[in-house]
């Protein structure tokens, strides 16, 4: 796959492939965090993004979520 997913407790991290050289990867994260925001927003049930930005750690792109029950 192209990512690692990891549960932390209540959350989850997903930890994206480097993204150094690879800008689109980091893009992904970043429009897979604003569509889980505009659905929450909306009052779509779905995942929920725990924070509402992508961060950048060694090249990777990282998201944290809720988990779901």
């Amino acid at each position: 796959g192209e990512n690692g997913v990891f549960a932390a407790g209540d959350l989850v991290v997903k930890v994206g492939r480097d993204a150094t050289g690879h800008p689109e990867l980091a893009a992904r994260a970043e429009r897979e965090v604003a569509v889980a925001d505009w659905l929450a927003a909306s009052g779509v049930p779905a995942v929920r993004a725990a924070e509402h930005r992508v961060r950048r750690i060694e090249g990777h792109p990282v998201t944290v979520w809720h988990r779901l029950p």
